[in-house]
């Protein structure tokens, strides 16, 4: 993927140190373990995300030791990904032509008949699938101006396309905001990202049990 010529990224767009900002996030980096610790007992935010990249690496939100803490899923990435400071935008795109969407759906239909013979597909996806197989929104909404060469096509996987919000062109553009910062939340979380790692309270917890079994082994952190 080639990137973008770029003079700066948004680590480097710098957030006051455990300050509790507008929109309910804190920002924090920690020396050690014993910091992170102290830090989280005191305040248990219900979600959090932290730097996934090593020391070695160009980190392009948060470096290592380097957490955002927040009421929601979408105030941790907002923050985190300095937003609305970087210049995230929304557009909606049109697929432009019945080729592409008939290909689209094709692939669809072939994905449907494999998680019905396997016993994944759910009721909630049949209903996705006919809404989407209706062709009513042929189109979606998706980022743009993201940094470090991040391509919109690859931001989010299939599986997490916000039905009746990223399809429809009608839907406010706030309510499209929160839920593509949702759904980059719970994508890369559970996908694991190489970039940023992404919590609610129990995988703070876990996290933190990990970073203790790791400080047993004689790894510092961060």
């Amino acid at each position: 993927m080639k990137k973008k010529e770029l003079r700066r990224l948004p680590v480097d767009i710098a957030l006051p140190q455990r300050v509790l900002l507008e929109n309910g996030t804190m920002f924090a980096a920690f020396e050690n373990l014993e910091d992170l610790e102290v830090f989280w007992l005191a305040n248990r935010f219900p979600f959090a995300c932290e730097s996934a990249e090593s020391a070695e690496g160009q980190a392009v939100f948060l470096r290592p030791g380097e957490w955002v803490f927040g009421p929601s899923k979408a105030a941790v990435v907002k923050t985190a990904m300095r937003w609305d400071e970087w210049g995230i935008r929304c557009e909606y795109q049109n697929y432009g032509n019945d080729e592409f969407i008939d290909g689209w759906l094709a692939d669809l239909t072939i994905d449907r008949s494999k998680r019905i013979a396997n016993g994944t597909w759910t009721e909630g996806d049949e209903l996705k699938y006919t809404r989407r197989s209706s062709k009513q929104f042929p189109g979606c909404w998706r980022l743009t101006n993201l940094p470090n060469g991040f391509d919109a096509e690859d931001w989010l996987t299939n599986d997490f396309n916000v039905e009746g919000t990223l399809d429809d062109p009608r839907t406010p553009i706030g309510q499209v905001v929160t839920a593509l910062q949702e759904a980059t939340f719970d994508d890369w979380g559970e996908h694991n990202s190489q970039v940023l790692s992404f919590y609610d309270q129990y995988g703070v917890d876990r996290c933190i049990d990990y970073l203790r079994e790791e400080a047993a082994l004689g790894y510092a952190y961060p």
